[in-house]
C-alpha cells in the first residue's frame, strides 16, 4: 500500500509543479494625438533567464504568453515577449548622476526586428528603483522618475500606428491564471493508481 501511494505521488508531481501564467497590466499616454493606451503582458511565473544574454533577460513565445496594446480603437497583439531586468547595473557613464542604474525593459513583437512591435523602457539612473531582478516584482513607475533615459519611455509601431511614443503611467498585477496540468496522461495514470489503492484496501 505504501509503495502504491509513493508511486502515485511521484507520478503526480510533474503535473502539480507546472507554472502559472502571470499577467501584468500597464497604462500610459501616447504622443502624436493617439492619447491614452493600455495593455498587458503575460509570462511564465517560474521561467529562467536566457543564458545567451549578459543581463537578466527572459523570452516567451506563443499562447498564453505575449503582449497586447490598445490605443483608441486599435488593438495590437504580439506573440513574442521579452523582459529584461537589471538591478544596480554599473554603467560607467560619466554623464550620469551615479555610476549605477536600474533598468526594466519589456518588448512585444512578432519575432523579427522589422515587424510591428510595442515596448517600454524604464530607466532609473540613481539605482534605487529596483531591489532585485525578480520576474514577479511589479515595477513601480513612480520610482523611475525622473527618468534619465534618452527619449520616450514607450514606443508603439503597428498597423494604423506608423509610430507613437509616450510615457508610462502605471504597471500593475492584472491576473494569475492557474495552468491546466499537462500532459493529461499523468492524471489518468494517477487515477489508475488511486483505484488500485482502493481495491487493495477492500481486499486487505
Amino acid at each position: 500500500m505504501k509503495q502504491l501511494l509513493a508511486a502515485l505521488a511521484f507520478l503526480l508531481a510533474p503535473a502539480l509543479t507546472h507554472a502559472s501564467p502571470i499577467t501584468f497590466g500597464f497604462t500610459g499616454v501616447a504622443s502624436f494625438g493617439f492619447g491614452p493606451f493600455s495593455g498587458t503582458y503575460t509570462f511564465d511565473s517560474v521561467a529562467t533567464p536566457d543564458a545567451n544574454y549578459a543581463y537578466t533577460t527572459y523570452f516567451f513565445m506563443g499562447a498564453p504568453y505575449g503582449m497586447t496594446i490598445d490605443v483608441g480603437a486599435l488593438h495590437l497583439s504580439f506573440p513574442v515577449l521579452q523582459i529584461s531586468i537589471q538591478n544596480d547595473l554599473i554603467t560607467g557613464d560619466s554623464r550620469a548622476p551615479t555610476p549605477i542604474a536600474d533598468l526594466y525593459f519589456v518588448r512585444g513583437s512578432t519575432g523579427t526586428s522589422s515587424d510591428p512591435f510595442g515596448q517600454f523602457f524604464l530607466h532609473d539612473c540613481y539605482g534605487t528603483a529596483l531591489s532585485d531582478e525578480n520576474l514577479l516584482s511589479v515595477p513601480n513607475v513612480d520610482l523611475f522618475r525622473p527618468s534619465c533615459s534618452a527619449g520616450d519611455e514607450v514606443v508603439i509601431h503597428g498597423p494604423g500606428i506608423p509610430f507613437a511614443a509616450g510615457q508610462m503611467t502605471g504597471v500593475f498585477l492584472a491576473s494569475v491564471t492557474e495552468k491546466i496540468p499537462e500532459p493529461a496522461s499523468w492524471w489518468l495514470m494517477g487515477l489508475g493508481l488511486m483505484a488500485m489503492v482502493r481495491v487493495g484496501r477492500r481486499t486487505a
